[in-house]
């Protein structure tokens, strides 16, 4: 009966933490846009790389917190562009002018940039500017992304 009960526990304790993680669609950056779209709801771009560390340690620590999941899911596409694996990634950062990693860059519904994060972000810190970021793109009414 302890050991049911020690089982039991610990598949809850992994099925609150894997459902605590911010949901970065697969989508290529054109799909995201896409999905956006379709949801009626702005974009958020994590851009990030396989040797940044403290885009890991974002990931580690603040991404994967449900304060911080459940906001990003709850008011925008998120899309993680690693410049390492996407086609074009370096171009792409360019044009999104990406000096640093990590950077957030928050993208409203009429497809214009409302503001970024650059560098690593405590839980707490990203929660502000997550707050702050989804009411600014909630003023922006929807037309189309460019």
């Amino acid at each position: 009966m302890k050991n049911s009960i020690a089982i039991l526990s610990a598949l809850l304790i992994l099925i609150g933490t894997l459902s605590a993680q911010t949901l970065f669609k697969s989508y290529n950056y054109e799909g995201t846009k896409q999905q956006a779209q379709l949801d009626g709801k702005s974009m958020m771009i994590y851009f990030t790389a396989e040797w940044c560390k403290p885009c890991k340690k974002m990931e580690r620590e603040s991404f994967s917190t449900s304060e911080v999941s459940n906001l990003i899911n709850g008011n925008f596409v998120p899309y993680k562009f690693d410049i390492d694996k996407e086609a074009n990634g370096k171009s792409v950062a360019d044009q999104f002018l990406i000096d640093a990693y990590p950077t957030i860059v928050f993208i409203d519904k009429s497809g214009n940039e409302s503001g970024r994060i650059t560098g690593y972000r405590s839980k707490d810190e990203l929660v502000r500017n997550i707050k702050s970021f989804s009411q600014k793109c909630a003023k922006r009414n929807f037309t189309s992304f460019r």
